[in-house]
């Protein structure tokens, strides 16, 4: 750090220097031996601290302290004389000196005014730090009430972050349920070249072990030191990681801390805040991680009005991500008998005659023998039909329970799609608007133990004109026979079910069975190939 040193004995000059080097050894003193001297080099360093005697031979220290004063609010400045009456006292205090020390040519002295020295830096930080602190909130605030959740404003976010509050680069990301990619970035300052090297520009894969997607799959912030771990008090545990391509481009982009927050409202994931920092950079502590845990808030709050004001506008549809821990639920109950990395993912469901639901299963990471022994424990669903397949074992699950997709259709959602994992159900589902994904959340907390609503997002709405479904024109019944049919292999060469065999298990005669499925596909030909 460097420190200014401005007095006209030299001898007492380099004495004292040289002591403060070998006691504070962070410091780098400069020696000036006048007043003419002293305002020579006090454009030539950042100072971290000036200390001047009083009587300088062509002026006093309080000439050099109105110099600093026009130049600088921030930098401490000590006053040293061996003149210690009560009237130099008075004056320097009135005239913002930072600390008075009387001069005593001994060795304790150069003791003391070390202390002092480091004192004065470490309160000087503190203000700085409560300063920029103050400047970046105020400037967001003012962001929010004059913009829109744009990505001009979310750039300011980063601008701000890195401007003000001394982070080599931040960006923001969108979390993209529709693709491989988990993150997408919106805004970026600062780190646009190292970012551009890990995504590609498309976003961040979610098998990448990148903070971003590991703030979003451990849903809590991570710390990353690279290439070692960081000890920084009030901040969550940092991850050591190994030779990670994205820990690669990171050294090489200079970065020696990455942090990620998730950014969230009531509970719903909406996106990630990163930040990186150099050597340079003020280390990580915890008013710092504060800060950066109040930007995220804000970030997520200010999101969540935008999306707000989106769906009350109009076209945008939304998307829910739902998730449901209840053991009434026949899929939670088999996962969570299952365990372990089992995941079962609904192909089809229809509602039989009788009442009872039959879902086409797919269950992953299993084998039939401990499917068939989870279905003797269930009081929810009975098993039929496992067969192993190359993507896991196929089933029929038949059940009499209220399934929460009910739920979702009553309420004019559309249920895209259905897996649970060790006794959690998720659904992903298009709905109308923002109102009625609230709606259903109510609904589904009042019938199950546990309801998280996940994720929200945007999608914009293609016309029906432009991309037409070609599924739109079946009847229930005839959708319910073609879905049955293609994910039983009713279509693979050899067929791995029979016409009879489908029939059974629909609870249909086999004429008219096929009179559904020839229906259905002379529709699906017309749709797809009518020009």
């Amino acid at each position: 750090m460097p420190v200014l040193l401005v007095d006209d004995d030299p001898q007492w000059a380099r004495a004292t220097a040289r002591l403060l080097e070998t006691t504070e050894p962070k410091l780098k003193v400069t020696i000036a031996n006048s007043l003419t001297a002293g305002r020579e080099v006090l454009d030539a360093e950042p100072w971290r601290c000036i200390i001047c005697d009083y009587q300088l031979g062509d002026g006093t220290g309080f000439d050099l302290l109105e110099d600093v004063q026009e130049e600088t609010q921030d930098c401490p400045f000590l006053l040293v004389t061996g003149r210690g009456d009560e009237q130099i006292a008075s004056q320097a205090i009135s005239r913002g000196v930072t600390d008075y020390i009387i001069k005593n040519h001994d060795d304790s002295e150069a003791t003391l005014i070390g202390n002092r020295v480091r004192n004065a830096i470490a309160s000087a930080n503190f203000q700085r730090q409560l300063s920029r602190e103050y400047q970046s909130k105020t400037a967001i605030l003012d962001l929010l009430r004059s913009t829109t959740l744009s990505e001009g404003l979310l750039g300011q976010f980063c601008r701000i972050l890195v401007e003000e509050n001394q982070y080599t680069g931040a960006w923001i990301g969108a979390v993209d349920t529709d693709s491989e990619r988990a993150v997408v970035p919106r805004a970026v300052t600062g780190c646009q070249a190292y970012l551009e090297a890990v995504t590609g520009s498309a976003g961040i894969r979610s098998d990448s072990a990148d903070p971003a997607t590991q703030v979003l799959s451990r849903n809590e912030p991570v710390v990353v030191s690279v290439p070692e771990s960081q000890d920084s008090e009030g901040v969550p545990t940092a991850y050591k990681l190994g030779s990670e391509r994205w820990v690669e481009l990171a050294r090489e982009h200079g970065f020696t801390t990455a942090a990620a927050l998730p950014i969230t409202y009531d509970d719903v994931r909406i996106g990630t805040l990163c930040v990186y920092l150099s050597p340079d950079d003020p280390p990580l502590t915890g008013r710092r991680w504060k800060t950066l845990t109040e930007y995220a808030d804000v970030i997520g709050h200010a999101q969540h009005n935008e999306e707000l004001a989106q769906s009350l506008l109009g076209d945008p549809s939304q998307w829910v991500e739902l998730e449901i821990t209840d053991p009434s639920v026949p899929l939670a109950e088999l996962t969570s008998t299952l365990g372990g990395s089992t995941c079962a993912r609904v192909l089809s469901t229809r509602r039989r005659d009788d009442g009872t639901l039959q879902y086409l299963t797919m269950i992953a990471d299993t084998s039939i023998e401990e499917v068939e022994a989870a279905a003797e424990e269930s009081g929810t669903f009975e098993l039929k039909s496992p067969v192993k397949t190359a993507d896991g074992i196929r089933c029929d699950l038949y059940s009499t329970v209220f399934p929460p997709e009910t739920t979702l259709v009553i309420h004019g959602a559309t249920v895209e799609e259905v897996t649970a994992t060790d006794g959690t159900v998720h659904l992903i589902s298009a709905v109308p608007d923002h109102a009625t994904a609230t709606t259903i959340v109510d609904t589904l907390e009042e019938q199950f133990e546990t309801v998280r609503m996940t994720a929200l997002w945007n999608t914009e709405r293609e016309s029906i004109e432009e991309l037409p479904s070609p599924l739109a024109s079946l009847t229930d019944k005839q959708e319910s026979v073609l879905r049955q049919a293609y994910f039983r292999g009713y279509f693979e060469r050899p067929r791995q079910v029979s016409a009879s065999e489908l029939a059974q298990t629909l609870g249909i005669a086999r004429a008219t069975m096929t009179q559904h499925l020839r229906a259905a596909q002379r529709k699906v030909f017309d749709e797809l190939l009518d020009e």
